[in-house]
């Protein structure tokens, strides 16, 4: 998954900006009424606050493993996107790496665990009408 945005994120009532690598999206098990499992893989991504200034990188053990679980659902209808939900608190392995010495530690500090929520639309850029993908 590329061209990632995260928009209107807090940390401690503090403007922060997430900046993400490229991700993996596979969907390891069927689909039941257009919804299955799925996992994000090679997570990572950092954290910046800049009226601290304060950063860290959050990821698995290494740069390449981290993960988040969830579930997609296709798309209701043609244009529309599909949906991947990672209800707050999803299992994941990212954990605080590379933390500047400015992050005060009751905002940051190494090996804090990310908790996480939220709702990913996914639009496929070689598909009919920009829709979502479709799994089956």
């Amino acid at each position: 998954m590329t061209g990632l945005m995260f928009s209107n994120c807090t940390i401690s009532g503090l403007v922060a900006t997430v900046t993400p690598q490229p991700w993996s999206l596979s969907l390891p098990g069927p689909t039941a009424s257009g919804v299955t499992a799925a996992q994000l893989g090679n997570v990572r991504f950092t954290v910046t606050i800049p009226a601290i200034p304060c950063s860290a990188t959050f990821q698995g053990s290494t740069g390449s493993n981290g993960y988040i679980n969830g579930k997609h659902t296709n798309p209701t209808s043609a244009g529309d996107a599909s949906t991947l939900s990672l209800p707050l608190g999803s299992t994941n392995n990212l954990s605080a790496t590379g933390v500047s010495a400015t992050c005060p530690t009751n905002i940051v500090k190494w090996g804090d665990l990310a908790v996480l929520g939220g709702v990913v639309e996914l639009r496929g850029v070689n598909s009919t009408a920009n829709e979502g993908r479709t799994i089956t």
